[in-house]
C-alpha cells in the first residue's frame, strides 16, 4: 500500500538518494517493510534489468515495478556503446514528444502504435505499471502543471487519444496504464505542489467535460487511477458539504461516492506523490487510505508503515479495507501475468529502426504551423521546436522551486509547509 522511489531513510524529496540508492538498499528496505511494488526512477538501461532481476529473485510474491513514463519527460538512459556517440539504450518514452505532442498530431493509430512500443521497451527491463496518461483538460492556459503535460482542451480529442494510450500500454497486458489527475486538473492556475488546488467546474459543467472522459477511460478498461490534491468544491456542495473541500487524495466523496461508485471503478487508486504540499500541509498518507486510495506513492517508507499500521490497531482502517485494497494490488499483478514472468517473454513486436520510426512520426506530425508565423517545419525547425518545449517545462519546474523557497523564507511561514520540498510531478 505504500510506493516509494527510494530505499533510504531520508525524505522521498531527496532526488540523490533516488539516483545513489543500489540493489542492496532495495533489498534491506523489503526486508523490513513488506512492499508490493516500488517506484524506480531509471532509464530502460541493462544495469536497471540486472538490478530487478535481483529484487525480483527475492520477492517470494511478484513485485510491481512502476515508474512515471510520460512520453517527452522521461530521462534517456547514459552510456555510450563504445564510441562515446549513442546511448546504450535509446529511451523511445523519452525521444517522444510530450502529451501536447500527441494531441497536436491526432493521429489515434500513431498514439497506440507508440505507447505499446514504449511498453514492450519498458517491459523488457522489468517495469510493469505507468502513470501515464495525463487526461486533464487544459482549460487555463495559466496552469503550471498540464501546459505541454496535457493533450489539450478539446473534450473529444484527449477522450479519443487517452484511450490510445491505455490500449497502447495495456496491449495484451504488457504494462498498467494509469489515467491521472482524478477529479481533473487544468482550471486552476495554482499548483498542487504548494498547495491544494481545485477544480472550479460546476457538476453539470464537469460530466460533459471531465466526467466524460474519465466515464471512457474507465469503461476502456484502465487499471488504475491516480487521484490529485486537487479538490472539486461543486461536487461537496451537492452531496451535502457546504464548508468542507478537501484535496481528492483526503475526500472520500470524491474517492469512494463519485470515483467508484457513480464513475463505477474497481481498479487501484494511487495517490499522486504524498510530499506535495496540496496534502502534507494537513496530514499523513494514513488518511489518503481512509478516503479510500489503495496505494500511497512516494510515502515516508518505514514511518508510515507504522502509522498505517496503528491506525489499523486503533480502529481508524479496517483490515477489510485494507484486505480489499490488497485484492486489487494482486488482481493488476495477475493481468500483467506477474505470476508467470516480470519481463518479456518472447520475441519483441518492434525492432529499433521501428520504434525510432514511429515516434519520429509523432513528432513531425505534431508540428503545428500558423499561417505567416511560422517557418516551414525543416529538421532544424523541428529540433528547436522541441527544445523550446522542453525548455518550457524546465521553466515550471522552476518556478515551482522558487516559489517553494519564497514560501518558506516569508516571515510566519507555517512550518509544515516547508519541512517537505516540492516533487517532481506524477
Amino acid at each position: 500500500m505504500l510506493m516509494p522511489h527510494h530505499p533510504l531513510q531520508k525524505l522521498q524529496t531527496d532526488f540523490p538518494a533516488v539516483m545513489k540508492a543500489s540493489t542492496e538498499d532495495w533489498l534491506r528496505l523489503l526486508d523490513d517493510i513488506p512492499l508490493g511494488g516500488i517506484c524506480v526512477r531509471m532509464p530502460p538501461s541493462p544495469e536497471t534489468k540486472i538490478m530487478l532481476e535481483k529484487i525480483q529473485a527475492e520477492s517470494s510474491v511478484p513485485i510491481i515495478i512502476a515508474a512515471n513514463i510520460e512520453p517527452g519527460t522521461t530521462t534517456r538512459a547514459i552510456g555510450g556503446r563504445g564510441d562515446g556517440q549513442e546511448p546504450e539504450v535509446l529511451d523511445y518514452a523519452g525521444m517522444a514528444p510530450p502529451m501536447m505532442g500527441f494531441g497536436a498530431a491526432n493521429d489515434p493509430n500513431l498514439t497506440y502504435e507508440t505507447c505499446r512500443l514504449i511498453a514492450e521497451q519498458r517491459l523488457a527491463y522489468g517495469f510493469h505499471w505507468t502513470f501515464t496518461p495525463v487526461i486533464d483538460l487544459d482549460l487555463n492556459f495559466k496552469n503550471p502543471v498540464t501546459n505541454v503535460r496535457s493533450l489539450g482542451d478539446d473534450t473529444e480529442k484527449v477522450l479519443q487519444q487517452s484511450i490510445e494510450f491505455i490500449r497502447g500500454f495495456q496491449h495484451g497486458g504488457l504494462m498498467a496504464a494509469t489515467a491521472k489527475h482524478f477529479p481533473g486538473d487544468g482550471t486552476d492556475e495554482r499548483d498542487q505542489h504548494l498547495l491544494t488546488t481545485s477544480n472550479h467546474l460546476s457538476v453539470d459543467d464537469w460530466w460533459m467535460s471531465y466526467g466524460k472522459i474519465w466515464r471512457s477511460v474507465i469503461d476502456a478498461g484502465v487499471n488504475a487511477v491516480m487521484v490529485g490534491h486537487i479538490a472539486f468544491p461543486a461536487y461537496e456542495r451537492r452531496r451535502g458539504d457546504t464548508e468542507l473541500a478537501l484535496p481528492g487524495t483526503l475526500s472520500n466523496k470524491l474517492q469512494t461516492e463519485l470515483l467508484r461508485e457513480e464513475l463505477g471503478f474497481q481498479g487501484v487508486i494511487i495517490s499522486d506523490a504524498s510530499p506535495m504540499i496540496g496534502i502534507t500541509s494537513r496530514v499523513r498518507p494514513a488518511e489518503n487510505i481512509r478516503a479510500g486510495a489503495d496505494i500511497c506513492l512516494l510515502p515516508e517508507t518505514i514511518s508510515d508503515f507504522g502509522l498505517i499500521e496503528g491506525a489499523v490497531r486503533d480502529g481508524m482502517l479496517t483490515e477489510d479495507g485494507i484486505r480489499d485494497s490488497v485484492r486489487r494490488i494482486l488482481e493488476m499483478k495477475s493481468r500483467l501475468h506477474l505470476h508467470k514472468d516480470v519481463f518479456l517473454s518472447g520475441e519483441k513486436e518492434y525492432s529499433s529502426e521501428q520504434s525510432e520510426q514511429i515516434v519520429n512520426a509523432v513528432a513531425e506530425k505534431s508540428i503545428t504551423r500558423a499561417p505567416k508565423m511560422l517557418p516551414a517545419p525543416t529538421s532544424k525547425v523541428r529540433r528547436e521546436f522541441f527544445s523550446s518545449i522542453c525548455l518550457w517545462t524546465l521553466c515550471s519546474q522552476i518556478r515551482i522551486w522558487t516559489s517553494w523557497r519564497a514560501l518558506c523564507g516569508r516571515k510566519g511561514a507555517p512550518s509544515n509547509n516547508c519541512s517537505t520540498r516540492p516533487t517532481l510531478s506524477s
